[in-house]
């Protein structure tokens, strides 16, 4: 009988185990945003919140503040250019090669960006490119980035997780800012 009770404990505790495990797999967690600035975003400048579901070519800007559209993000004086991104979370500071899709974005003589063009289906460099991405979809996060050195070196990146719908054509902000 004890030795019965113990052999059921064990497959008890296996099975619990097992569907931890299991769980985990299911369940996989974003990395933590380590954005150098917060970024929001904005559809025609009217403030878009987690849960937000936009379509693939929507007028997209970022800005550094919740409250207007129009405030500037303060890239690094080392940055010579600044860049649209859209990356597999957790690789947004890898040089261009890492980010799935992108495109240059204007960078103010002071080290400013205004206003940078987040509308995914306006980010035409890169691989695997927009089209691919709009047709497996998948979970990305959509960013402003700074760099120098010829773009091989990021200086600062400012970015929010999204999650795009697979052949839709729509996505959504999935993390709080």
């Amino acid at each position: 009988m004890r030795k019965k009770i113990i052999w059921s404990s064990g497959v008890v505790l296996l099975l619990a185990i097992a569907s931890i495990i299991f769980m985990v797999f299911l369940n996989p967690q974003k990395p933590l945003n380590t954005s150098n600035e917060s970024l929001y975003i904005y559809e025609d400048d009217n403030p878009r919140i987690e849960g937000a579901r936009l379509l693939w070519d929507a007028n997209v800007t970022g800005s550094s503040s919740s409250s207007s559209s129009v405030a500037e993000f303060i890239c690094p004086e080392t940055a010579t250019q600044a860049f649209a991104f859209l990356s597999e979370p957790g690789k947004e500071r890898e040089v261009i090669g890492g980010w799935k899709a992108y495109s240059q974005t204007f960078l103010k003589p002071d080290h400013k960006v205004l206003q940078p063009n987040l509308k995914i289906s306006g980010l035409i460099e890169g691989e695997p490119g927009p089209n691919t991405i709009l047709r497996t979809g998948g979970d990305f996060s959509l960013g402003l980035a700074c760099t120098h050195g010829g773009n091989t070196m990021v200086d600062s990146v400012s970015y929010r997780y999204v999650s795009i719908a697979s052949g839709v054509g729509e996505w959504t902000l999935t993390e709080k800012q």
